[in-house]
């Protein structure tokens, strides 16, 4: 029951960023050069040159969760390395990322729009060849709709992927640690005052 779960929050997180994308495109961006191979190679994007927080956090959690996922996949532990992605994909990436960047992708600036875009994609692709082993139809149906080079046939071709250390950010980690503590309490307390998670308060 829990795996038919994350299956659905998996192509619910698809179906959310494909829907969005087409009022995107609407504007004049393409998924081609948001989310090519060339492009995803080249991600973190930023502003301005300088990578958001969120982003810094999020390229910075794939590189850690790829190395463990490799190194369980290497010493036979199966278990341990799906345990690994489904808690990446579930909760980083889907229940913070995502949240997180949701302003950005519909931004009225251009340029904040496009990276937020791109550093999206670049994600999304790497978590579903992460997941391939694990979940291979649903992963294979996906990457097909992104974006691939010339010539590609099957996600379960393609490169496993390989820890960038150059996405390590553990200042970034810690302070989105500290952030998202932050959040959790204030959830808490709001369900403990039985308080409506819509309601939002004015500044004093």
């Amino acid at each position: 029951l829990s795996y038919r779960a994350f299956a659905n929050k998996i192509w619910n997180a698809a179906r959310f960023l494909f829907l969005n994308l087409e009022k995107f495109e609407a504007s004049g961006g393409r998924l081609e050069e948001l989310a090519s191979p060339e492009t995803r190679t080249g991600a973190p994007y930023g502003v301005g040159g300088k990578v958001s927080l969120a982003d810094g956090w999020m390229f910075s959690r794939l590189a850690h969760v790829t190395r463990e996922v490799n190194e369980a996949l290497e010493g036979y532990r199966f278990h341990e390395a799906a345990h690994v992605v489904y808690h990446f994909f579930w909760g980083d990436f889907c229940d913070w990322y995502i949240e997180w960047v949701k302003p950005q992708l519909s931004a009225p600036d251009r340029e904040t729009a496009t990276a937020a875009w791109k550093n999206i994609f670049a994600v999304f692709e790497a978590a579903l060849r992460l997941l391939h082993p694990f979940m291979p139809f649903l992963t294979e149906e996906l990457w097909h709709k992104l974006p691939q080079r010339a010539g590609a046939k099957s996600i379960s071709l393609e490169k496993f992927p390989e820890t960038r250390a150059n996405w390590e950010n553990d200042a970034a980690e810690e302070e989105v640690e500290a952030v998202k503590k932050v959040v959790v309490a204030l959830r808490e307390l709001r369900a403990m005052c039985k308080i409506d998670p819509k309601t939002q308060f004015a500044p004093a």
